[in-house]
């Protein structure tokens, strides 16, 4: 069933009757097919698969490339979101490797070098444009994106070496993810970072998990009841004893250590 659904959507997409969207009909269809989009994504980490809208969103790129926006959905730029899929399938061929009884080193740190290339770039990019913007939309929109691509940067460690809290690359990225988030200029911008905030607070240490904490307690004042959000914090709790009780154990792969955002 979602196989059709997806079927009609990308016929839709890829149609020349100038009748199968009208014009008054092209932005909605854009916003849910950005939602779709952006939850697929969100999926595809909790269960360690590659997105499986991944041509969706590259034909509706091109087909609306004046029209779709993501940063205009939910806040992200789609570079970024595009190199955390990217992440995800580096996730999945990592695991048929091992299942296989083999791992190529060489390869995967091809892919892996490929992917931070491509998001020091993005960051570097983002970080001039935050220094001159005085735009308040464009900015919130800068930080999002920072921001995600900030905590894709620890989901790219974490994938090629594992959950290590006291790996140097992943403490540095925590670090420079929870630096982006103080400076954020709007608390509404949490409503959609659930994604990185939860991320970043599996591997942060010390008092950055009180600080991770509170901004979960923060996004649950602000949407008291919306999508249960608090579950996040309770989540990482778990997730902080468990490591503590049994830090050999790759509590990644329990229920409560692998991100789930769905």
């Amino acid at each position: 069933m979602v196989n059709d659904a997806y079927a009609d959507v990308l016929k839709l997409v890829n149609s020349n009757d100038s009748a199968a969207i009208t014009c008054d009909e092209i932005p909605a269809f854009l916003f849910f097919c950005g939602l779709l989009i952006w939850l697929d994504l969100q999926s595809s980490v909790s269960i360690g698969q590659p997105p499986r809208l991944s041509q969706l969103h590259d034909q509706v790129s091109d087909r609306f490339p004046d029209l779709f926006r993501l940063q205009n959905i939910i806040g992200c730029e789609s570079w970024a979101l595009r190199l955390i899929g990217r992440i995800a399938n580096i996730q999945e061929w990592k695991v048929a490797q091992g299942m296989a009884g083999k791992m190529d080193a060489t390869e995967l740190r091809k892919k892996s070098e490929q992917i931070r290339n491509d998001l020091d770039q993005g960051l570097e990019r983002v970080g001039k444009e935050l220094q001159n913007t005085s735009n308040l939309s464009n900015c919130s929109s800068l930080e999002t994106t920072q921001i995600f691509a900030l905590a894709a940067m620890t989901y790219l460690h974490i994938t090629i070496s594992g959950p290590q809290n006291d790996l140097g690359e992943i403490q540095a990225s925590v670090h420079n993810t929870i630096h982006a988030l103080k400076q954020l200029k709007d608390a509404d911008q949490l409503k959609v970072l659930p994604w990185p905030l939860y991320l970043t607070g599996c591997m942060a240490i010390g008092a950055d998990r009180g600080y991770i904490l509170q901004l979960f307690g923060t996004l649950h004042i602000l949407y008291s009841g919306a999508c249960a959000r608090d579950r996040y914090s309770k989540m990482l709790k778990q997730y902080w004893t468990a490591r503590e009780m049994q830090p050999d154990r790759d509590m990644w792969k329990t229920d409560f250590g692998r991100p789930l955002f769905i």
